[in-house]
């Protein structure tokens, strides 16, 4: 499926976003202010993007004081999972064991988050949380729940 409103990154836009040293989000940025929404819409517009950027970035954030060794850990293995799962989409030959596995903790996680909602309704009943609280927690799991679609 092609974008209709979708074009390409102007070179002066690109080499903008080299000079920042953040080429893919700021292009990132442009293909969606361009109308692009879905992978295929995006890859169209920013052309070919090696899988080892995100993994690239992350090295250059590993090393700041900020992060944790154990949150830069995990964030390795979600790119590594990532990296697998959409380099299968594009496998004739995959067996749909990894899209499974996606499926699998997808559910998994909505059933934990369907738990929490229901949870935190109780605490409200309870008279323990308000429901300026309440509301707050709900739109943090439903803001969690609509990422796993990702």
């Amino acid at each position: 499926m092609r974008c209709r409103h979708c074009q390409p990154l102007p070179e002066d836009v690109r080499r903008a976003a080299d000079l920042l040293g953040r080429r893919y989000a700021l292009a990132i940025v442009y293909a969606s202010r361009s109308g692009a929404t879905r992978f295929n819409e995006f890859r169209q517009v920013l052309g070919p993007v090696p899988p080892t950027t995100l993994s690239a970035r992350l090295e250059e954030l590993a090393v700041e004081d900020w992060v944790r060794e154990d949150t830069a850990e995990r964030m390795r293995g979600l790119y590594r999972f990532r990296q697998g799962r959409f380099s299968a989409r594009f496998d004739e030959d995959d067996d749909g064991a990894i899209e499974q596995q996606s499926q699998n903790y997808q559910r998994l996680r909505r059933e934990l988050l369907d738990a929490e909602r229901r949870a935190v309704v109780e605490l409200r009943r309870l008279g323990r949380i308000n429901d300026d609280v309440m509301n707050i927690v709900q739109r943090d799991l439903d803001l969690e729940d609509a990422r796993l679609d990702v």
